[in-house]
């Protein structure tokens, strides 16, 4: 990179880092309310006494530092985890331009898309200077930042796509293997010039990872996006909440995570559900579980569950 380019970018990285419309997040947890807040202006994510200007729940913390390739955000209904998702990407294109590219497996219009939550989030984070709603895009200061697609009907044009710092895939669980398979390689770093051991950078920031992040109420044990990124660290998700390793950040927002919940207007709904569905569904509906049951099954998978050291529970002899 010449002398003049690297001036151009660290005037551009200083004239961001110096922004005072740079988001600061406020975490909020459900228990205990607001607990605190952290800012990327420095370069670095860190602690800060500044007013947050977004709030989410604390549990999604992570998801807004994380540098991991694989970020897997899933749960149940009402977790509120594709409005976090919306709103991470919105405010990464605002303070940083970044972009952003939403797919879903299947998508016959942009109606079918997570359009409509990007452009109704806009005006309640009030970060609407710079963005501009169009009819199938969204713009910041005149760059796209938010493009949408269904993977399984452009799968070509995926494998082309270049410049985007995420790729957020909602209702991951329904997404095909050949779908997936299509998708992981597409995510990379930007090209560099140069030889192997001698690049020269020609991006911006070219330090920074493109990152997938996938969204999902898991499905069953045996469909692929399950296969590759919840079995393998289910036993540490369903201990901890979450797993973390270098590649993957694996998080489960449920409805008892979101301290926005009782706004939400869908506790009657839960109430209704947990008296009139099976455990197994409920389970699944609310609180992320697999759904592995056989429709109009004649024996329920609690059923199996209540005969597990029954005679212990109700003492009598085996």
């Amino acid at each position: 990179m010449s002398l003049a380019k690297k001036l151009d970018v660290l005037e551009a990285n200083a004239a961001m880092v110096n922004n005072d419309n740079y988001t600061v997040y406020g975490m909020v947890c459900p228990k205990k309310g607001f607990t605190h807040a952290i800012s990327n202006k420095t370069g670095s994510w860190s602690l800060t006494q500044e007013e947050p200007t977004v709030f989410i729940p604390a549990k999604m913390e992570r998801a807004v530092t994380s540098t991991r390739r694989y970020v897997i955000i899933i749960g149940g209904r009402g977790s509120g985890k594709s409005i976090v998702a919306a709103d991470i990407a919105l405010c990464d294109a605002k303070d940083t331009g970044a972009k952003t590219y939403f797919l879903r497996e299947y998508q016959s219009s942009i109606e079918h898309s997570v359009y409509s939550l990007l452009s109704e989030e806009i005006p309640r984070l009030e970060i609407q200077e710079g963005f501009k709603i169009q009819d199938r895009r969204i713009l910041h200061n005149g760059r796209n930042v938010c493009s949408f697609a269904g993977i399984a009907r452009n799968t070509d044009s995926i494998k082309s796509a270049h410049g985007f710092k995420r790729f957020s895939v909602e209702e991951a669980q329904f997404i095909s293997k050949d779908s997936l398979k299509a998708l992981t390689p597409t995510a990379r770093k930007k090209a560099k010039k140069g030889l192997p051991t001698k690049l020269e950078d020609i991006d911006d920031d070219p330090t920074k990872n493109v990152q997938l992040m996938f969204i999902a109420n898991p499905s069953s044990t045996e469909d692929p996006f399950s296969q590759r990124f919840i079995v393998p660290f289910i036993t540490d998700i369903e201990r901890d909440g979450f797993y973390e390793d270098d590649l993957h950040l694996i998080i489960k927002m449920n409805y008892d995570d979101n301290p926005w919940f009782g706004e939400s207007g869908l506790q009657e709904e839960l109430e209704w559900d947990k008296s009139h569905t099976s455990e197994a569904m409920f389970a699944h509906v609310w609180h992320g579980a697999f759904n592995d049951s056989v429709d109009d099954a004649l024996v329920m998978s609690e059923w199996f569950d209540a005969c597990i050291d029954a005679h212990i529970k109700k003492d009598f002899k085996a």
